[in-house]
């Protein structure tokens, strides 16, 4: 026993509906849907800008990874504001360098890197700056050097 198909609506714009059909060029292209990752990306990039160390940290949590480069980023907002765990997030940045970087750096190049992202925070940030952008550089770390160059150099 077949049961009667449900009746259908009328269309109330037949002639788009053709349009479509046919792949009409006059018709407007279907609306992509932005992932909740390209919100968060586009919610972090403006916190980055505002330089408010507790507006940054919020971004980030919601950023699915944050690369090694946005880390910069962050480490450079709280040295710019003087936050507290500067300090701390030189210490982590230096060591994710060291851990993701390959190949894999030298105990002077380690030691370099601590150097220059502690000096961020210090009497003379654009040394850091610029110790860190040579590195990235030499080891043609685009990413990093965009994050330097980026960002605006400290006032002296």
């Amino acid at each position: 026993m077949r049961f009667p198909s449900p009746p259908q609506k009328p269309h109330a714009n037949t002639r788009s509906l053709r349009a479509s059909e046919w792949g009409d060029a006059t018709e407007p292209p279907p609306v992509q849907p932005m992932t909740s990752q390209g919100h968060a990306v586009s919610r972090f990039a403006r916190a980055i800008k505002t330089g408010n160390p507790n507006i940054v940290v919020a971004a980030a949590a919601e950023l699915p990874r944050l690369s090694l480069a946005d880390a910069l980023l962050v480490l450079l907002v709280f040295a710019r504001a003087r936050a507290p765990q500067t300090e701390a997030a030189a210490v982590r940045w230096a060591a994710r360098y060291v851990a993701e970087v390959r190949p894999a750096p030298d105990a002077r190049e380690a030691h370099l890197v601590l150097s220059a992202a502690s000096a961020l925070a210090g009497p003379c940030p654009a040394a850091g700056r610029e110790t860190l952008h040579a590195l990235a550089t030499h080891r043609r770390l685009v990413e990093l050097c965009r994050a330097l160059d980026e960002w605006e150099r400290p006032e002296m």
